[in-house]
């Protein structure tokens, strides 16, 4: 079945019509082409997934999904986060989070993607194919839910798309990603992709090193898990609305997935910034973390407190992030 379904996805060009197309025409017919391509990839991921996952490795990646069924040789179809035995959470269980990443990825046409979360490959899936052949992808992620799964479905991946240069780095995201700049890897990324930890103080972590990983000229970060409802969501949101407060971020565009589960998925779109748009240098992450649930604007006066001048006494409890500015 896998082998019927990639030579549909790749053979679709040849039967669309859209051969000999310049111009707009052209333009048109490519993008249905890379849709076609999209779609067609994600049934042989998905299916892999829902299907196969119990044949790797003696059984080992089987699980109960959290609808309390166990696996099932024959399940009919891929059944996201209600019978997921070895990926949740992942883009592909929405179709209007693909829809945007895709969307993103062709109007960005970046050279360079970066991501931190790799997860069951949906996002990369949907970036490449969208970015084109052209596109590489360096990604960094823990694979500790499913050991050796992770791993497998990158390998398969990188084997459907060989224009792509896709590298990936296994291990503490953080600290993977340190090492590559202190090794002189920053400056590269066009797009870059964060669905690492939900936690505000993770998120805000990471972002300094991500906007040092950012090409200047193109410095576009698209951040998962924002705008949405579930729980997962409230940390993300919160990280984002600081970074715009902050001046780090400025915003182009968000969407949540309303037709998913009472909006569960939601992302956002915008561009790092440098200089003295940057309200501050150092700031407490904990004491951002501390007005989660308030109203937005009791939130941006608390904020003014989190930024810390040099000279500035810091509480012993504080978690401080440091920005070059």
């Amino acid at each position: 079945m896998t082998q019927v379904l990639l030579k549909a996805a790749f053979g679709f060009a040849g039967v669309s019509g859209c051969l000999g197309h310049v111009g707009t025409v052209g333009s048109i017919c490519e993008l249905e082409r890379k849709q076609a391509v999209l779609a067609s990839l994600h049934t042989v991921l998905n299916t892999f997934l829902s299907h196969w996952i119990c044949r790797l490795n003696s059984g080992v990646y089987c699980k109960t999904g959290r609808d309390g069924r166990p696996y099932a040789e024959g399940r009919p179809f891929f059944a996201g986060s209600d019978g997921d035995w070895a990926v949740s959470g992942h883009s592909g269980e929405s179709l209007e989070q693909t829809n945007f990443l895709f969307e993103v990825s062709t109007s960005i046409s970046p050279r360079q993607i970066c991501e931190v979360g790799f997860n069951a490959g949906h996002s990369a899936l949907t970036l490449l194919v969208g970015a084109g052949g052209n596109s590489s992808y360096l990604g960094f992620d823990w694979s500790i839910l499913n050991p050796g799964l992770n791993e497998e479905l990158f390998r398969m991946i990188r084997d459907w798309l060989p224009a792509n240069n896709m590298t990936i780095v296994w291990g503490d995201a953080h600290s993977s990603i340190r090492a590559f700049l202190l090794q002189g890897g920053g400056g590269i990324c066009e797009l870059i992709v964060f669905d690492g930890p939900h936690d505000v103080l993770q998120v805000l972590k990471f972002m300094p090193l991500l906007r040092v990983m950012a090409k200047r000229s193109r410095p576009f970060l698209f951040l998962d898990d924002v705008g949405c409802v579930a729980a997962m969501c409230h940390h993300s949101t919160l990280a984002w609305r600081f970074l715009l407060w902050l001046g780090m971020v400025s915003p182009i565009s968000c969407r949540v997935a309303l037709g998913h589960a009472a909006g569960e998925m939601g992302a956002c779109l915008g561009r790092f910034q440098w200089g003295q748009v940057v309200r501050c240098q150092t700031f407490d992450a904990r004491c951002v973390a501390r007005t989660l649930g308030m109203a937005e604007q009791l939130q941006r006066e608390h904020w003014a407190r989190c930024c810390l001048e040099p000279s500035a006494q810091v509480n012993p409890d504080a978690y401080l992030v440091h920005i070059q500015i």
